[in-house]
């Protein structure tokens, strides 16, 4: 059974591993990281949540939805195609505040917490889970959150919500990814809305916030 207990463990057992598999395992380990943010962006919430959040909210959706709907294909590809460039330039241009939230998430990624939910991650992919359902499974199974993650992850919810800048498209979508695909609270899957979302062209991203969080409202109101 896998054990891990620093990043050196994790980073040999995803050797020779299949590239669906190193996705949705990298793709859930940055989930867990999110609302550790909440006391940098807490600092200057409009700037940063432009800066930081949106970035970050930004980067984890096409891993997510590769590895959630893998037979996807051609448009998974598009989708990861479409969006390499513009996090390129996000990392550039949000460079200083991205070294400070690292700093500020660094406990929960080298927690003893977070050891244990990606062994057992990894458990479950060793004894024959799929990526996929992988994917489906709560960010921290059984309940096993850390003390501190719930409380941080409300009032960095309530800092984005105060912008008044249509941020419960992502409050929504990661309390979703919390709750698991299962939970009688999470809402449904629907491919084509997470595909749009992540489609959603570079300049209207590049608007900011008000602007690319409106869209998805339109685009989750249509599909919903």
């Amino acid at each position: 059974m896998a054990a891990f207990s620093n990043r050196g463990d994790f980073e040999a057992w995803l050797v020779g591993k299949p590239r669906p598999i190193v996705v949705a395992m990298v793709s859930r380990a940055a989930l867990s990281t999110v609302p550790y943010l909440a006391g940098y962006v807490g600092a200057d919430p409009k700037h940063r949540a432009a800066a930081i959040m949106l970035p970050c909210f930004r980067a984890m959706a096409p891993p997510w939805f590769a590895s959630t709907w893998p037979n996807q294909g051609g448009a998974v590809h598009a989708a990861t195609a479409a969006t390499a460039a513009a996090h390129a330039g996000y990392a550039t241009a949000a460079a200083g505040h991205i070294t400070a939230a690292a700093s500020a998430a660094a406990s929960v990624t080298a927690s003893a917490a977070s050891w244990v939910r990606l062994s057992k991650d990894a458990a479950a992919i060793d004894g024959g889970m799929s990526p996929q359902s992988l994917m489906d499974r709560p960010v921290w199974p059984d309940g096993s959150a850390p003390s501190g993650f719930e409380g941080q992850w409300r009032d960095l919810r309530r800092l984005l919500l105060s912008l008044d800048q249509d941020w419960q498209v992502w409050s929504n979508w990661y309390d979703d990814r919390l709750r698991g695909a299962a939970h009688p609270g999470a809402r449904s899957l629907i491919a084509g809305l997470e595909l749009e979302r992540i489609l959603i062209p570079n300049k209207v991203w590049d608007d900011g916030p008000s602007v690319l969080n409106a869209r998805i409202a339109g685009l989750e109101a249509a599909y919903r």
